[in-house]
């Protein structure tokens, strides 16, 4: 699933986000109003009561907010399948000032609240979609009394995803978790695990080998798990962290992690057979598990982005840090201080123009075949928003230095003569 994004710390309970062109479809996220790079919010939506502080949070007993959750699955839930139901507005729950007022009442909390917003959406998709099951993040379950779990009527209508995407799960814990799930009346549970987007809000190229143990350390999980109540493990791609943080891997970027994790669930582990698979599928001569994958990305489709996004992503702040920080030239004849005043040795100019162009003139050309690239898999606004975070900045330090040249190397015009004013009291 390519949406949104959490990592371990954190939870995966936002809205899908979906900035890649789907083919031939409007796509999920579409079809659910939302758009890569836009807000979620609209003027009903703040009129209606919703918390204005927290974009992410609903108030209870507020219809309009519920609607919000229900309305769209109307357009999505087809009429046989198990659905993530939304939960993302729970995390804030009870920070309204409605909801602050109920759970001043001495038999409510905040668990009941959040059993309570569960129930009413998952009876909804039932009411509507009776061979439906919704799906729900487990993190606002976890902490819950067994007994009020149970009482509650939600593992009669959700099945529990228990989510965790780092590479040092704790699996004991996991195991525990599973058992009181099942002990509270939850038929099945499912297992999420991560090839992208858990690693760091802005991380461009995954970490293989992160994705990697995470597998390994879930497959420990499955393999202590109670007897036929764990589904399966649904492989998390995240695009962002949530609706307002910037996109995080693209797609595409992802590919070869998103392989070498399905070849290592396939056959237990990722031995020298199952990484010499991978790279074969994928075309790529070596796959790496201490970096991210280097250049020469591979055959499948949209390799080409994640060998031009590696080396932006290796390369492209490092070269420009490299030029103006440690060039010498740079540092000691044109620091800030004299890129301020406009002073500068017009030989030092010949020591430092040509490096910076040729290094302007290098990327510029990398940055539009990019661009292209990018611009056949994703809307305009995703492409927009992932050159302007992750090359743009970098660029224009390198056009602001050559401006900065410029302007000392080329001395100003001199001031117009003055014509010489006649003496009257004077004769020629």
């Amino acid at each position: 699933m390519d949406g949104l994004a959490r990592d371990s710390l954190q939870s995966p309970r936002e809205a899908p986000s979906c900035p890649m062109r789907p083919p031939g479809a409007a796509g999920l996220a579409e079809a659910c109003g939302w758009r890569a790079g836009s807000p979620p919010r609209t003027s009903s939506q703040r009129e209606s009561g919703c918390n204005s502080r927290d974009t992410l949070s609903l108030l209870r007993g507020r219809k309009f907010c519920i609607w919000t959750l229900k309305h769209p699955l109307e357009k999505v839930v087809p009429r046989r399948c198990r659905r993530r139901a939304p939960s993302s507005p729970v995390y804030y729950l009870g920070e309204g000032e409605a909801s602050r007022r109920w759970l001043q009442q001495e038999q409510n909390s905040t668990g009941k609240l959040c059993l309570s917003h569960m129930r009413a959406v998952a009876s909804h998709v039932q009411n509507r979609r009776p061979s439906v099951t919704p799906l729900v993040w487990d993190d606002m379950l976890r902490d819950l009394p067994e007994d009020q779990l149970a009482a509650s009527g939600v593992p009669q209508l959700v099945e529990p995803v228990l989510w965790d995407y780092a590479a040092d799960l704790d699996v004991h814990g996991k195991v525990l978790l599973m058992q009181k799930y099942w002990r509270c009346g939850f038929p099945r549970l499912w297992a999420a695990s991560a090839f992208k987007g858990a690693t760091g809000p802005s991380q461009a190229v995954p970490p293989i080998k992160h994705h990697l143990r995470n597998h390994v350390q879930w497959l420990q999980v499955a393999g202590s798990r109670p007897t036929d109540s764990l589904q399966g493990i649904i492989l998390t791609g995240w695009q962002r962290y949530d609706h307002f943080s910037v996109l995080c891997e693209l797609l595409p970027a992802g590919v070869p992690s998103l392989a070498a994790c399905l070849q290592l669930l396939l056959h237990g582990g990722f031995d020298g057979d199952a990484k010499a698979k991978v790279e074969n599928l994928l075309g790529i001569s070596n796959l790496e598990m201490m970096d991210p994958v280097r250049e020469g990305a591979g055959s499948f489709p949209g390799s080409n982005i994640l060998a031009l996004v590696t080396q932006v992503s290796l390369h492209l702040r490092s070269s420009v840090d490299a030029l103006l920080e440690g060039n010498t030239y740079v540092t000691g004849w044109f620091s800030p201080y004299h890129r301020r005043r406009k002073l500068i040795h017009p030989v030092m100019v010949q020591h430092i123009q040509p490096a910076a162009l040729s290094l302007l003139a290098q990327w510029s050309t990398l940055v539009r075949e990019l661009e292209v690239a990018l611009q056949l898999a994703f809307y305009p606004d995703a492409v927009e928003e992932w050159l302007e975070e992750n090359v743009h900045p970098s660029l224009q330090r390198l056009q602001a230095l050559l401006q900065d040249l410029s302007e000392v190397a080329t001395p100003p015009p001199p001031p117009p003569p003055t014509s010489p004013g006649r003496d009257t009291a004077q004769d020629p």
